[in-house]
């Protein structure tokens, strides 16, 4: 069974939004002046991104995937580019391991947001109400913890 063309839609959408999105965060924190660089560092728009993208997708399964799929490319997108910027940088790409502790979370935070994103756009599902809270809790959470 092959792919439906919604669904690669939905996983090519996703690599060039987590592309834009680590890159983006990346230079904010390079660029902007302290305290506004704080905003690339912040979990947020990394978790509203991969519900939008699970939003996008009209499978839970490519939901999933695609908020997957998306927070890998953000992550990678920022470590590579961050390399690309200041290969003198210490850690190397991977900062001392950092960022596989940053994909390792993000591959389940992706994917559980990218659910919800795709639970939201149904119709007919007890997640559908669900979901933007637990999008809104998360957001909430990070504000508390910060």
């Amino acid at each position: 069974m092959s792919p439906s063309r919604s669904a690669i839609g939905s996983v090519l959408f996703a690599v060039a939004s987590g592309i834009a999105l680590g890159v983006g965060a990346l230079l904010a924190v390079d660029l902007l002046p302290h305290p506004l660089n704080l905003v690339g560092t912040l979990g947020g728009p990394w978790l509203a991104l991969t519900f939008a993208v699970g939003a996008r997708a009209r499978q839970p399964g490519v939901a999933a995937f695609a908020g997957l799929v998306a927070m890998a490319s953000a992550v990678a997108a920022y470590y590579v580019t961050r390399d690309a910027m200041n290969a003198s940088a210490p850690g190397g790409v991977t900062v001392g391991g950092e960022a596989i502790n940053y994909l390792v979370i993000g591959l389940l935070a992706g994917a559980a947001m990218g659910f919800l994103g795709g639970a939201w756009r149904r119709d007919g599902t007890p997640w559908r109400v669900v979901a933007p809270g637990l999008l809104a809790g998360a957001l909430g959470a990070e504000v508390i913890v910060l």
